[in-house]
């Protein structure tokens, strides 16, 4: 009983981890998109102060002040949408831990785990029913009883208390009816473990071969991400040098430099989820987070 309880509360442990993992990557997720749109906003209002200055000095036409005014106040608005997105994942994590999130090293790939918690609790109830059908096959009555009453009693209101004791032995006969009762309920505690746990062997593998791809997949999509968030980055550099130079109006930085803010909340974002790809490999193949 005591390493069935101990196997049972290990898969549990595993369960739990699966929904902190869960709760925790999407915190990150939120935290990345938000520290990209801080980056937007930062951008967007050094734009419009600049723009402002010139548009004071007659260098640029009011238009491109309103341009530049509602490209920040854009970036604002998505800004403070992710800030109640943030707040709601951290409240979702605290719920569930009773701790505040932070951010700390990912995880890495673990290659196997030793000891599945699943399987592990599964090969623990099939032990534990066949230990039980094994004592149940051995007590073929029920143990014997002995006990000591003591009584304090009269017979009517007029006359003294009276101390009487006894000794009580109860031998009882044999209780075959129960006794195999006790068996068949062994025998289909280990039936339905071996059932589950068949399924758990079968079924295993198969999500760990879906995590690893889609791990593979993740990290791919982050790959390119980033390389997407590079080529833009020199778009806008260009387009800004162009603009500066008068060879280009303003609404074409604007647009450029929000398809930049756009690929930046991408690439952290995906960076996020290929995060995520690798605690979620990990939970398939039983491993608790560090």
């Amino acid at each position: 009983q005591r390493v069935e309880l101990e196997a049972r509360i290990l898969r549990q442990r595993l369960a739990v981890a699966g929904e902190v993992r869960a709760a925790w990557w999407d915190w990150m997720a939120a935290t990345a998109v938000r520290t990209a749109l801080q980056a937007r906003v930062a951008a967007a209002a050094a734009l419009e102060r600049d723009t402002a200055r010139q548009v004071a000095a007659g260098n640029l036409a009011t238009v491109d002040g309103l341009v530049a005014t509602a490209s920040l106040r854009e970036a604002q608005a998505a800004l403070r949408e992710q800030e109640l997105a943030l707040q709601r994942a951290t409240i979702a994590f605290r719920t569930l831990t009773g701790l505040s999130p932070t951010a700390g090293p990912t995880e890495q790939p673990a290659t196997s785990a030793d000891l599945d918690p699943r399987t592990t609790a599964a090969r623990a109830t099939i032990d534990y029913g066949r230990a039980a059908e094994r004592l149940a096959q051995l007590r073929t009555r029920a143990n014997p009883e002995i006990g000591l009453q003591l009584r304090q009693e009269r017979d009517s209101f007029s006359q003294p208390w009276g101390s009487r004791a006894a000794l009580l032995v109860t031998i009882p006969l044999s209780y075959s009816g129960a006794q195999r009762e006790r068996i068949a309920e062994a025998r289909a505690q280990v039936a339905a473990g071996n059932a589950g746990l068949a399924t758990l062997e079968r079924v295993l593998p198969t999500g760990v071969e879906r995590a690893r791809e889609a791990q593979a997949s993740a990290t791919a999509r982050a790959n390119l991400a980033d390389a997407r968030h590079g080529a833009l980055s020199e778009q806008v550099r260009l387009v800004e040098a162009a603009w500066r130079a008068g060879q280009t109006p303003l609404i074409e930085l604007v647009r450029a430099r929000s398809q930049l803010a756009e690929s930046d909340a991408a690439r952290r974002l995906a960076r996020a989820q290929a995060g995520r790809a690798v605690s979620a490999l990990n939970q398939a193949l039983g491993v608790e987070p560090q």
